[in-house]
């Protein structure tokens, strides 16, 4: 382009004008240049179209372009690059999960399970006092010690260590019943 300069200096001042003279010239090369790493030419497209779309959200940044065909050719071949590394990922993934299902059921099962007992013990904690769920989430979620949950809460390092022993005695008679209906659905 014999004007280029004057079009990336006017691109860095955000003019759309710049942007779409550059991709009249450039895009059919660019998707012929995605084809020679990718044969499926949707995917060429959207890698090519995803290269303009990030020259224009960083268009401020234009004027230290030196080639826009050379910048172009790298950004383009680096979006094939990472969809090729996708693809092999997926492909991978689907190959293990092909050869043992078993496996990823039993992650799902587990997946359920959790956010199920979270989802209880979130309405569980809900019915302690307000003393001993700050001492028990203080203790138990960040691993806060007593001496400093006490320090902390400017409370008995006693009253700590009571309202602590609450609330796990108040979990356990909750969640009792509800893990006996757990124990007999997995071995069900």
């Amino acid at each position: 382009m014999e004007n280029e300069k004057e079009l990336l200096l006017a691109l860095s001042k955000g003019s759309e004008r710049a942007l779409e003279a550059f991709f009249t010239a450039y895009y059919n090369d660019m998707l012929l240049f995605a084809g020679t790493y990718i044969k499926d030419v949707p995917t060429c497209e959207d890698i090519v179209q995803q290269v303009f779309v990030n020259l224009w959200e960083k268009h401020e940044e234009a004027s230290t372009i030196v080639s826009m065909k050379s910048f172009l050719l790298k950004a383009v071949q680096n979006g094939c690059l990472y969809e090729l590394r996708r693809l092999q990922v997926k492909a991978k993934y689907e190959d293990l999960v092909a050869r043992n299902p078993e496996i990823y059921d039993y992650e799902t099962e587990n997946y359920l399970l959790r956010s199920e007992l979270q989802k209880h013990l979130r309405i569980a904690l809900q019915r302690l006092t307000p003393v001993q769920r700050q001492c028990f989430e203080m203790y138990k979620m960040e691993g806060m010690k007593q001496r400093q949950i006490a320090e902390q809460l400017g409370i008995p390092l006693r009253t700590v260590e009571l309202r602590i022993s609450e609330a796990v005695k108040f979990l356990r008679q909750y969640f009792e019943h509800y893990l006996l209906a757990i124990i007999f659905l997995l071995n069900f």
